[in-house]
């Protein structure tokens, strides 16, 4: 039912280029993604697969619970309000999932979607999933929210994690937010005005 990768880039760092290695080799139905240092609900995952294949779904967003510092909490509060809203159309869904946090562990998207799509995260070593994000929701046809916690997303400040870089590699995000928006024009996801 599923296969598991375990990339370790020995390239330039970040998350991103190691997701992108393993782009080529994804052959199963959906494809999910999550950080080494997080854990997943295998049960979660599975009920989450045979609701996403059985209604024939692009794109399923994953609610996640956050481990801060070795405390269990729930996701942040932005995304949980997402998913407490009625979402009864597909151009509903995805104008909430606009909203998400971009992280790459909060969905899992049709393989035959990513594939055909070339969908790829960014180049940058920080906030390369931010292309991600926009270009899974876009090339997505069918879009459905999950119920149950999938991730147990990891965080510290104290651990060495490339979201903990406070240097001025945070400001690729306005590279990252270039990247995207050229994506975006090139699909002429942008209505005219």
């Amino acid at each position: 039912c599923a296969n598991f990768y375990y990339i370790r880039h020995s390239g330039p760092p970040g998350a991103g280029r190691a997701r992108n290695t393993a782009i080529p080799l994804v052959q199963g139905k959906y494809t999910y993604f999550l950080d080494a240092d997080d854990t997943f609900n295998v049960r979660a995952l599975r009920t989450a697969w045979f609701q996403a294949t059985r209604n024939h779904v692009d794109l399923m967003f994953l609610p996640y619970n956050l481990s801060i510092s070795g405390e269990n909490k729930p996701m942040f509060s932005a995304d949980e309000r997402l998913w407490k809203k009625k979402k009864w159309t597909t151009q509903a869904r995805k104008e909430a999932a606009y909203s998400l946090i971009n992280y790459p562990w909060n969905r899992m998207i049709r393989t035959e979607v990513l594939l055909a799509g070339d969908i790829f995260f960014g180049p940058t070593v920080v906030h390369n999933d931010i292309q991600f994000h926009w270009d899974t929701i876009t090339q997505a046809a069918t879009v459905a929210f999950f119920t149950k916690p999938v991730c147990l997303h990891r965080k510290s400040p104290k651990m060495k994690q490339i979201t903990n870089i406070a240097t001025k590699e945070r400001v690729t995000v306005v590279d990252s937010i270039l990247f995207t928006d050229r994506m975006l024009r090139r699909q002429g996801c942008y209505k005219k005005q």
